[in-house]
């Protein structure tokens, strides 16, 4: 009861806008500590309820459920994922003996990191354990807003989305306390374009010349724009003396036609 109290007073806080700088609110809230900006939390309520991410999410959702209950009937002995129980865990007997698994599940889902990286923010992944009792872990894809990618709200946004909207998580999205928040490092990124540039960019140098440079044969000389140009200018005067000299000879049979035509 007095964490549903503290999380309704920061959701008043949040609704009315209080502090719209950098101020934190810290509750306690079931042993756990949260600490999250007002503006990390409009912007998270904001994409929650944002037509687009809930069309994304449930498709999403629905997709990561086969995904995760095929795993989990492939490594564990008994599977019940509906009822979240599943007994001798860690063994697959796909290939008719028992031969020591990993029970996890990799929900990374391209639609949903797009819809994140253009309209709301950063696409990370959570790892969680689905289940209390039974040891089977699940990679989801996480979209943290805009407002909320810092260290401090980055690393108290699990507690504050499990506790803020537990009524809205169920089944096997019920269970967040182990929740780990992996997002990639601006600074990794950074060095992996230049670590792809510094090796892509004498590639595409060498794509350009041999493309753009003719390559050398011997015994063939090469001509230069000016020895083309002057060629191409004799080859014209050439075209034009032999028209003057069709035009003149042309001119000197009717001539002659002419005067024969008279004599007689």
């Amino acid at each position: 009861a007095a964490a549903a109290v503290l999380v309704a007073a920061a959701v008043l806080a949040t609704a009315a806008g209080a502090s719209l700088g950098e101020a934190q609110v810290e509750l306690t809230a079931a042993g756990r500590r949260l600490s999250t900006s007002t503006k990390c939390r409009q912007g998270l309520e904001a994409m929650l309820t944002n037509e687009h991410w809930n069309f994304m999410n449930l498709t999403y959702t629905k997709w990561c459920r086969i995904k995760a209950e095929n795993e989990m009937a492939r490594c564990c002995g008994v599977a019940d994922f509906e009822q979240g129980r599943g007994e001798d865990c860690q063994m697959t007997r796909m290939s008719g003996t028992a031969q020591p698994t990993e029970c996890f599940a990799s929900c990374q889902h391209g639609g949903m990191a797009t819809l994140c990286a253009t309209s709301f923010g950063k696409s990370c992944s959570v790892d969680r354990k689905l289940f209390q009792s039974v040891d089977f872990k699940v990679s989801e894809t996480f979209c943290v807003p805009e407002a909320c990618d810092n260290s401090n709200d980055r690393e108290n946004l699990m507690n504050w989305y499990a506790t803020l909207y537990a009524g809205r998580l169920n089944g096997w999205h019920a269970r967040w306390d182990d929740a780990t928040l992996n997002c990639p490092s601006a600074a990794i990124a950074a060095t992996l374009y230049m670590l792809a540039a510094i090796v892509l960019t004498p590639v595409a140098l060498g794509v350009l010349w041999f493309l753009l440079v003719a390559p050398k044969e011997r015994g063939r000389m090469l001509k230069s724009q000016e020895e083309m140009q002057a060629e191409s200018m004799a080859e014209a005067d050439a075209q034009a003396m032999g028209d003057l000299r069709g035009t003149a000879q042309m001119s000197g049979d009717r001539m002659a036609q002419s005067g024969m035509s008279r004599s007689r």
